[in-house]
């Protein structure tokens, strides 16, 4: 850019009218392209330079501001229609460590993603994963549902195409109660998911995972001293 004030040709007046109007695009608003259209006909007319640029320079920040927030806010680029026909896949345990992982990888896998956790009002344990996008744009959608709650599951599968299914409860500490804790819980909530989604026409397939339960199951004395593998299934 010409720094001693001297007027611009009509050419760089249209060129900073153009980037100023994109950059509007991109804000959503209409202030910035009458803002940028302005200076463009100011510097074809034989304004300083500065005009056109700062104008310019101004909507590109707006435009910029705009972005960040709609990200924050969750929102999709404006450039990417989210697809609502990517296929939606309802994962269940997804807090746990094989849940979470296998939540991010059918996401990166390009398929829409839908998680069931217990309650949607402490986010504490899946708030870091509703930033997480595949491909398509898309982000994990979450819903509430208790594994012992059949009538929440139906809303949870109603429009997905797959299921799978990894909830089941892993104690972390002493259990008093194994029957009530633990085998009833796991028991009666793959019973809930499952009649769920055999009653859900949109279902094809349901995926059920085992638990870490059945592999170090009253062995806890090797817990901290034996790498557990396939071969202790």
């Amino acid at each position: 850019m010409a720094s001693t004030g001297e007027p611009t040709s009509a050419g760089s007046g249209a060129a900073a009218e153009v980037h100023a109007e994109a950059a509007a695009a991109a804000h959503g608003g209409g202030a910035p392209v009458e803002r940028a259209s302005v200076a463009g006909e100011a510097a074809t007319a034989g304004a300083p330079a500065e005009t056109a640029s700062v104008a310019s320079t101004e909507a590109a920040r707006a435009a910029a501001a705009a972005a960040v927030a709609a990200e924050v806010a969750g929102a999709a680029p404006a450039a990417l229609a989210l697809d609502a026909s990517v296929p939606l896949v309802l994962v269940t345990g997804v807090t746990g460590y094989i849940g979470a992982w296998v939540a991010r990888y059918i996401l990166a896998a390009g398929f829409r993603v839908r998680a069931a956790v217990r309650s949607l009002a402490d986010d504490r344990r899946y708030r870091s994963f509703a930033f997480w996008a595949g491909p398509t744009g898309h982000k994990i959608d979450f819903v509430e549902a208790g594994l012992e709650s059949p009538s929440s599951w139906p809303a949870a599968v109603a429009g997905c195409t797959y299921v799978v299914h990894v909830a089941s409860p892993v104690p972390t500490s002493t259990v008093r109660d194994e029957d009530a804790e633990v085998i009833r819980p796991a028991v009666q909530g793959t019973r809930n998911v499952i009649a769920a989604a055999l009653a859900c026409p949109t279902v094809r397939r349901i995926v059920m995972t085992s638990s870490v339960a059945a592999v170090f199951e009253g062995r806890e004395r090797e817990w901290d001293t034996h790498t557990f593998g396939e071969a202790d299934w």
